[in-house]
């Protein structure tokens, strides 16, 4: 059970958080200012810290500081207030804070940011021989794979609704599909012959796109779940479409109320792009064991998920990228750029790139563009720029924050 400090002078404020989070299976404890947190700290060990900024003996930001520089190093930390600045807010993320909370805080921005935080913290504390093994105890992953095995120790069969490829890969390995007999049913191009299921007995047989599949490789499909209980295999279907759409595509209609009885829908793009951050580590250990590299290299604070989404591939290679990150670490850390020229993010995205994404997603990428640029002007103190921008010096620090820019360049040079 993942530990949360809650950090606050008001009594109300820190009775409320603690039910929540007790409400969603967390172990709380609290305190009411410096002196206390810095003692449930030490005594505690939590997981995640929600820390407000004003306190009367000492306020959030000194805190923050001092348990930034301590060893070990401290746990996740997200900041809350209900009056502090943008600047205040820059601040925080600029000395360690994971994320900055506005009062009154809403459920669903409070347990997200808690979830993300403890993935993080398990993660800081896993060591660095970690197999791919434990993507099974990521957050977003935990629930969706007790989900599968209970389908797959019931009916043997499994339909996951899944549209990213690094999730389709995540989850192949934390359900050990490379250990014992297997059987890629993708990749069969001739008539499946019961001689291939005898070999493949007691084994996990499975297709990792269900689109892909061709006439013949239907009927393979179908041929092998109809003798799954005879050959005691479990069938595992990877999917992006939901089962409703199959008996329109010519499925039959038994099979796809088979496939309905065991769906397991594993999260959208939006969720899973934001635990890629916390599952890429684990293949970076991963792949690094295999290849023998003493060094599993660490990834900078931005990570890879503040980039524009739309710079991120449809089709992303989980273990493919963590060698390409393997390869471009220096000194055991990947560095940003390296990740952008990895991920083909150009200096300056052309109209052309720009038309073939979605409205929002280009603006995201302009936008990054364009205060990019401005911020490059040196000799520019922060109030000008925001004058170029036509913005309010508050906005201006916001959107730098919210397009995920490096904060070195932004000081007030007024």
């Amino acid at each position: 059970m993942a530990k949360v400090l809650i950090v606050d002078d008001e009594v109300g404020i820190r009775e409320l958080l603690r039910e929540i989070l007790e409400d969603e299976g967390y172990a709380v404890e609290t305190a009411e200012n410096g002196l206390q947190a810095n003692e449930r700290l030490e005594a505690e060990r939590p997981d995640v810290i929600l820390l407000d900024i004003w306190m009367p003996d000492v306020d959030g930001i000194t805190l923050l500081r001092q348990w930034m520089g301590r060893q070990p190093p401290a746990p996740p930390v997200i900041m809350m207030s209900g009056h502090a600045t943008i600047d205040t807010a820059v601040e925080a993320t600029r000395i360690g804070a994971i994320d900055f909370l506005e009062k009154p805080i809403s459920m669903q921005k409070l347990l997200p940011a808690i979830k993300e935080a403890v993935a993080r913290s398990r993660q800081a504390k896993a060591p660095s021989e970690v197999a791919i093994g434990r993507l099974g105890e990521h957050p977003l992953l935990a629930p969706v794979l007790d989900r599968a095995k209970n389908h797959l120790q019931r009916q043997g069969l499994l339909y996951f609704q899944v549209s990213d490829s690094f999730l389709v890969q995540a989850l192949a390995h934390a359900l050990s599909l490379g250990d014992g007999p297997r059987l890629d049913l993708g990749a069969e191009t001739q008539p499946l012959s019961l001689d291939k299921l005898q070999r493949a007995r007691g084994g996990h047989w499975y297709v990792y796109e269900l689109q892909n599949l061709t006439r013949l490789q239907q009927k393979n499909l179908c041929f092998a779940i109809e003798r799954r209980g005879e050959y005691s295999a479990r069938v595992i279907v990877f999917s992006a479409v939901k089962t409703e759409v199959l008996e329109q595509d010519g499925w039959p209609e038994t099979l796809v109320a088979d496939f309905a009885q065991c769906r397991v829908e594993v999260p959208q793009r939006d969720e899973a792009l934001r635990a890629l951050d916390t599952l890429m580590p684990l293949a970076l250990a991963e792949v690094a064991q295999r290849r023998g590299d003493a060094v599993v290299p660490q990834l900078p604070p931005s990570g890879l998920t503040r980039m524009p989404k739309g710079m991120l591939p449809a089709e992303l290679d989980l273990f493919g990228l963590a060698e390409a990150l393997l390869d471009a670490q220096e000194d055991g850390v990947v560095p940003q750029a390296a990740i952008e020229r990895i991920f083909g993010l150009p200096d300056q995205p052309t109209l052309e790139r720009l038309l073939t994404l979605p409205l929002r997603e280009a603006r995201e990428a302009f936008e990054r563009m364009y205060f990019e640029r401005l911020l490059e002007r040196e000799a520019l103190p922060m109030s000008r720029v925001a004058e170029l921008a036509g913005l309010e010096r508050t906005h201006l620090y916001r959107k730098i924050k919210q397009l995920g820019l490096s904060l070195k360049r932004v000081q007030d040079a007024d």
